[in-house]
């Protein structure tokens, strides 16, 4: 699957989701190669969940934004890519970012506690991510948002110019 256009069509899914939350949805890419997406049922998977956390997590009128980025060349015909998903959303306190991975870990915040979930998701999305021989990188801050970088290394399929930005925004 190549990875441009398999975005693409992740951020049309994703426009329904986005719409009715009232937020904002960027993606920017920039890539040099056509790379192909390894596991393209892996990264869909932990790609949504953790856009649709950001969008749980993100009050409305707020943004994200999937900034897809070529690292390096990591050997002949491979690339490093790192997918972030960053929102502007409540933020997690230190602490909890050290479990967020944990089965069944949820937030005890009371602002938090009126969101659905099982605490489930991020274990799995860490799960798929050691899969796919990645790592993943929480930065996030209570009150002004998180930031989650995963990266992976991916097949050079071919030569291209950097990928079209995409912007999906509710209607």
């Amino acid at each position: 699957v190549e990875l441009v256009a398999w975005l693409t069509e992740l951020m049309h899914c994703a426009q329904p989701l986005v719409a009715h939350a009232g937020v904002r949805l960027t993606l920017r890419c920039s890539l040099t190669a056509h790379v192909a997406a390894i596991h393209p049922s892996y990264l869909e998977r932990l790609l949504w969940n953790l856009l649709s956390n950001a969008v749980k997590y993100t009050q409305e009128g707020g943004s994200i934004a999937l900034v897809v980025q070529e690292l390096a060349k990591t050997r002949p015909s491979y690339a490093s890519v790192a997918f972030t998903i960053t929102d502007d959303g409540m933020g997690m306190s230190p602490e909890f970012v050290e479990r967020i991975f944990d089965p069944f870990e949820r937030s005890e915040e009371v602002s938090i506690a009126r969101i659905q979930g099982t605490g489930l998701g991020m274990s799995i999305t860490k799960a798929l991510i050691d899969a796919m021989g990645g790592i993943v990188e929480v930065d996030s801050e209570k009150g002004r948002g998180s930031s989650f970088r995963v990266t992976l290394e991916l097949r050079v399929v071919s030569s291209a110019d950097a990928c079209p930005p995409l912007e999906v925004v509710p209607e």
